[in-house]
């Protein structure tokens, strides 16, 4: 059996949103949520100041 690195895994996940209105793709999003919560954000105001800080 392989063994699918996290970048494989998240770009597995179907994306619904409208394409015309996306910025970033669907497993950046994702990941950027994920590693904010393993650093301690608890909400979603704290995961956007995570990731803007981390945009750079």
């Amino acid at each position: 059996m392989k063994k699918l690195s996290l970048e494989e895994v998240l770009k597995g996940i179907e994306d619904s949103r409208r394409s015309n209105s996306v910025i970033y793709p669907l497993h950046e999003i994702l990941f950027i949520m994920l590693i904010a919560v393993l650093c301690g954000a608890t909400s979603y105001a704290r995961i956007k100041m995570f990731a803007n800080k981390k945009k750079e």
